[in-house]
């Protein structure tokens, strides 16, 4: 006689536990001319807080003192870096001739899987008055510009995600 096959039970996968966070870190800088740029990241971390999404953005806005002391918007455009695309033009500046939101990109890519001990735990080091990322071939190899303000807001965004 052929035996019948039977059917093993099948459990039902354990639904996944996501949360979102949020992070915002706001630097400025006063001189003849004016700067502030607000760095703002949210993340989706799985139940052990590790990185599976990520999504980055800086808003800029830029001033200069005109003969009264007073500052005004020089070409003043509301846009964020990524919402500019190639219009920010980095990529003369860049050393890997890469945009802005090419380098945030692989800057993304490069957290995702990580938690947030990793990032605080990534050196920086100073070059061309810029904190950029040392000994971190991966990171550094596709995100030359400087990053302190997106692992601090990428680390608030874990603190705060619920």
């Amino acid at each position: 006689p052929v035996e019948e096959p039977t059917e093993e039970p099948t459990e039902e996968p354990a639904e996944a536990t996501y949360t979102l966070g949020l992070g915002t870190v706001v630097e400025q800088s006063v001189g003849e001319k004016a700067q502030v740029d607000a760095t703002f990241a949210s993340v989706v971390l799985d139940a052990e807080g590790t990185i599976v999404a990520i999504d980055l953005d800086v808003a800029q806005s830029k001033g200069v003192k005109d003969e009264a002391g007073v500052y005004t918007a020089e070409g003043f455009d509301a846009r964020t870096k990524t919402e500019k695309g190639p219009d920010y033009g980095m990529t003369v500046a860049s050393p890997i001739a890469a945009e802005w939101y090419t380098q945030a990109d692989a800057f993304c890519a490069y957290v995702v899987g990580k938690v947030a001990a990793d990032l605080e735990a990534i050196e920086l080091v100073e070059h061309n008055g810029h904190l950029v990322a040392l000994n971190e071939a991966d990171l550094y190899a596709g995100c030359t510009m400087q990053v302190n303000s997106y692992i601090e807001a990428t680390v608030k965004a874990i603190g705060y995600a619920d």
